[in-house]
């Protein structure tokens, strides 16, 4: 049951990992994605973990593929973030920046080195030096390439507030439909 919960701790939005053992017990049938090693509390040895794409045999199942494009912002959106430990908030705030996002993900410059699989919440700063109105929460899934400290993080809750503003930043960063210029 422990090991359980180490491994849906490292899951993001749709994503199903399963352990060595459980793939080995559902064999060739099940499709497999990434292949992590990560280190569980409690836990003496890495495990390796596997993304689940689909299943065959007669059930033939497949997750649906989650393509999602990140629009780069023309002005960085600022922020204030903190890592949740153990389902438990109350860390030092530290300063970032927001630099691409879409409706699930984003990347950040942050402050400081946030390990990969880090859950966070963030605050959105307003372009009054004003804390945006609700939380946002996302997942490190690792670095971004050609950066020092830039990270790619998944959305895992997104309250109405921050939705509506990130949409109207897509929308704004979207080239226009149907546009004559």
């Amino acid at each position: 049951m422990n090991l359980t919960s180490r491994i849906q701790a490292c899951t993001i939005g749709g994503q199903i990992l399963v352990s060595e053992t459980t793939r080995q017990e559902v064999g060739n049938r099940l499709k497999i994605g990434k292949q992590m090693e990560v280190r569980a509390k409690g836990v003496e040895h890495p495990v390796v973990l596997f993304e689940a794409l689909g299943i065959g045999g007669r059930h033939k199942l497949s997750l649906g593929e989650t393509a999602d494009t990140l629009i780069e912002l023309e002005e960085e959106i600022p922020l204030r973030y903190e890592v949740v430990e153990s389902s438990q908030v109350g860390g030092a705030l530290s300063k970032g920046v927001l630099t691409k996002v879409s409706l699930k993900a984003a990347e950040a410059r942050l402050a400081n080195n946030v390990p990969v699989l880090s859950n966070l919440k963030m605050h959105l700063i307003g372009s009054d030096g004003e804390q945006i109105a609700g939380s946002l929460y996302g997942k490190v899934l690792g670095a971004v390439s050609g950066t020092s400290n830039g990270v790619s993080i998944r959305f895992t809750s997104i309250s109405p507030e921050i939705e509506a503003v990130l949409r109207r930043l897509i929308a704004e960063a979207s080239p226009a439909v149907g546009s004559d210029t």
